[in-house]
């Protein structure tokens, strides 16, 4: 509800850039502060695929993974791609963003875990529980359903169908 509010707060366009990727992805902080224009050894953007890209490698499920982008941001991440390097310049290591980010966020009340949380909470009454294991990438559905999924509605409806 207050997401707008956060936006309005960050101090320029490449802060809310950020900000919107977390939103509408529910990335981790530190895949943001890795995340790349092209393929290399963290995240990149496919563009033309309209996916974010997680190698194996730098994934704790320890297998190549991805993410859809949400329509709103591929026109915009489209007007700033570079053939290559980092999307995000702000900060020279994941901790350091951390950091600035919570530093502008707090006084709204939020940290960059909040705004992951909230992409999880957002999407767990729309979409099935392993869909849900897939976009926040956890590797176990014992994570998802422990901090995001309500199965009482589900079983509530379950006997009204029997």
């Amino acid at each position: 509800e207050r997401f707008p509010d956060l936006l309005a707060s960050m101090p320029n366009d490449e802060w809310k850039l950020l900000a919107r990727l977390a939103w509408l992805t529910g990335m981790r902080i530190g895949e943001l502060a890795a995340l790349e224009w092209s393929a290399g050894a963290g995240p990149w953007l496919n563009l033309a695929a309209r996916r974010v890209i997680f190698p194996a490698e730098f994934c704790k499920a320890e297998r190549n993974d991805w993410l859809p982008l949400h329509p709103d941001l591929l026109a915009e991440l489209a007007g700033l791609a570079r053939p290559s390097g980092k999307v995000f310049g702000l900060a020279p290591t994941a901790g350091a963003l951390q950091t600035q980010f919570n530093r502008l966020a707090r006084p709204l009340g939020y940290t960059t875990h909040d705004i992951r949380r909230g992409f999880g909470t957002r999407y767990a009454p729309k979409v099935p529980a392993h869909i849900l294991q897939r976009l926040m990438r956890h590797a176990s559905i014992t994570t998802t359903l422990r901090y995001y999924a309500n199965l009482d509605p589900a079983l509530e409806e379950a006997i009204r169908l029997a």
